[in-house]
């Protein structure tokens, strides 16, 4: 499994209650190896960790085959190769959990150290699944005082941690220590934490400048080499989240799912001049559908007139096929397309003619944004 896959799997709410459920019941050194094997996996900034230390840390916790199956997966199997999808790195995560000893100050603070990083660079989602399994307890007091919902420093990194960390606590049902909020100008409160995160992309070019990089073939040159980019790994994501006066922006570059670039860019309240989301091409499915039921019935109506004309069964029956075939396509796409909410892209643009595009951005998600964003900008 590469990192560019396991980057594409998002580990819901949904995901965690349904793990939480299914290990209720399993043994304790399994959830044991699960904690050990994922601080390791943190420890070396690593997706997975292969199969030689997932057995000797098996035999050293005393797991055996009769212990190793929980809900039908054998969780020894998913960590030597690795979670594929959502179920199973919420499954992996879950045992995590459970193993936490939260007697012991010197594994609650590994645990949050380890989590943090899987948190934020892995699909894994121990700290959020924590927040699910233990809110309520009172032996987790510790583990929630460990955590730093507040900044520590100013760069990206310091920053996405104590959103994070907020956000957990927020689920935990402890927002009294990580609750911030700003207040906008006509006084409402807006929590600093909201944020949204996409892919990068670069701003769209419109007039003049627009219109030439069209004609000069700049614009397809462009596109040719961001394909290439992709194809052999590399990433563009960024970050958008509320800070005190203004939006910040935390961009990064990877390569093979590892950072080989990052940085920062904030702008203020005054100087933003737009804020929109967009969906890309909202009804290119109704489009397809019409030249498909038109293709249909003219390659299709030629062909049962000249089976007519001929007498040619073959035509006949290949005529009324593609007629069919291209009506079949457009009720397929213009009624059955399933009416789900997809993902947007966010655009904040500047006064100077700067501009920050994040696309990918799961749609409520950008609504929050945006009504939070509305809320603290100058009338």
């Amino acid at each position: 499994m590469s990192g560019a896959v396991a980057k594409d799997v998002e580990v819901r709410g949904a995901h965690v209650d349904a793990a939480l459920e299914k290990t209720s019941e399993a043994a304790d050194p399994l959830c044991e190896l699960a904690l050990d094997v994922l601080g390791r996996q943190a420890e070396g900034h690593l997706l997975y960790a292969g199969a030689s230390l997932v057995e000797t840390r098996a035999k050293a916790a005393g797991v055996d085959a009769d212990d190793a199956s929980v809900a039908g997966h054998d969780v020894v199997a998913l960590l030597s190769e690795g979670p594929t999808d959502a179920a199973q790195f919420a499954l992996i995560g879950a045992l995590a959990v459970r193993g936490l000893d939260l007697s012991d100050d010197d594994s609650i603070r590994k645990f949050v150290r380890h989590a943090t990083w899987l948190e934020l660079a892995t699909p894994y989602a121990p700290l959020l699944t924590a927040a699910a399994l233990l809110g309520d307890e009172e032996d987790a007091a510790r583990l929630w005082d460990a955590l730093t919902p507040e900044s520590t420093g100013d760069t990206p990194r310091a920053t996405a941690i104590a959103a994070l960390h907020r956000e957990v606590l927020r689920r935990a049902g402890r927002s009294d220590r990580g609750e911030d909020s700003n207040a906008s100008e006509d006084g409402s409160s807006v929590p600093a934490g909201v944020r949204i995160e996409g892919s990068l992309q670069p701003p769209p070019r419109s007039g003049f400048r627009g219109f030439l990089r069209l004609v000069s073939g700049w614009a397809l040159l462009t596109w040719v080499l961001r394909g290439l980019g992709a194809l052999v790994g590399m990433r563009r994501r960024g970050v958008l989240s509320m800070v005190d006066g203004g939006v910040k922006l935390d961009h990064q570059v990877e390569m093979f799912g590892r950072p080989v670039r990052e940085g920062t860019r904030t702008m203020t309240l005054s100087a933003i001049a737009h804020a929109g989301r967009t969906t890309r091409f909202p009804a290119i499915h109704l489009l397809v559908g019409a030249v498909a039921l038109a293709l249909g019935v003219i390659v299709g109506g030629t062909a049962f007139v000249e089976g007519l004309r001929s007498g040619e069964t073959i035509l006949l029956l290949a005529g009324a096929g593609l007629v069919l075939l291209g009506g079949g396509l457009d009720l397929g796409l213009t009624v059955l397309w399933p009416a789900k909410q997809g993902r947007v892209s966010v655009n904040v643009s500047t006064r100077p003619g700067r501009s920050a595009v994040l696309s990918g951005v799961d749609e409520d998600a950008a609504n929050a944004f945006l009504d939070a964003l509305a809320r603290r900008l100058p009338k």
